[in-house]
């Protein structure tokens, strides 16, 4: 099972959902496992409970993968902090500037060595990159 933690705006009371693994990843093919192969169903993890995404404030989510933990800010800022197996772990910090430009800081740790990027997104059909640092 998946478990997802949230809470919303609106409510402080953090509540719980439990997602089977059939209904959190794609279908497997055969000799494949959750665990190991298992392809989440949607990039945001907001779509696995029945709230409006605009709604939630928190949701940290467990699966066997990784631990994350993301705070949503009223206007669309998210916070992201994703913690691996190997003990690996990824920071991202994602603020729109103005519409449909997105400032977003992502940092990295691999073998106990941290190390970070800038990058500011425009959207407009496609998004490009316009700065990496």
């Amino acid at each position: 099972m998946i478990e997802i933690n949230y809470q919303t705006f609106q409510d402080p009371t953090r509540k719980t959902v439990k997602i089977p693994f059939d209904r959190f990843y794609d279908e497997l093919e055969n000799g494949e496992t959750y665990e190991k192969d298992g392809v989440e169903r949607y990039p945001d993890h907001r779509e696995y409970i029945k709230v409006d995404n605009d709604r939630v404030s928190y949701l940290r989510i467990k699966t066997p993968n990784y631990s994350n933990k993301i705070e949503y800010g009223e206007g669309g800022s998210i916070t992201q902090h994703t913690v691996y197996p190997d003990s690996s772990e990824m920071l991202v910090v994602q603020s729109f500037i103005e519409p449909n430009v997105i400032h977003s800081v992502k940092v990295t740790k691999n073998n106990g060595v941290w190390s970070s990027s800038r990058i500011e997104l425009i959207y407009d059909d496609e998004p490009k990159i316009v700065d990496i640092k």
